[in-house]
């Protein structure tokens, strides 16, 4: 009786990752920046960082299609 149930657990697994293989699942990581001048100045290298985000974004996109089947953001507080 146990041979059989893993034999069952196996084709279920099988069949569940032969599913998984029609998705590409990435993960972005992205960095925002809000910047200003300072007043009177000219050159970009002395911009003023007023704010920054941090944003994780996990997309899955099949890839037969190229939909997009699932995306998640996420704020990360450092």
């Amino acid at each position: 009786m146990l041979a059989r149930t893993g034999v069952r657990e196996s084709i279920a697994r099988a069949l569940g990752e032969a599913d998984q293989t029609g998705a590409c699942n990435l993960m972005l990581d992205v960095v925002a920046q809000s910047e200003r001048y300072v007043p009177g100045e000219t050159d970009l290298k002395n911009l003023s960082c007023k704010r920054e985000q941090h944003h994780w974004v996990h997309v899955a996109i099949d890839r037969f299609t190229n939909q997009v089947l699932d995306k998640q953001i996420e704020v990360v507080n450092e």
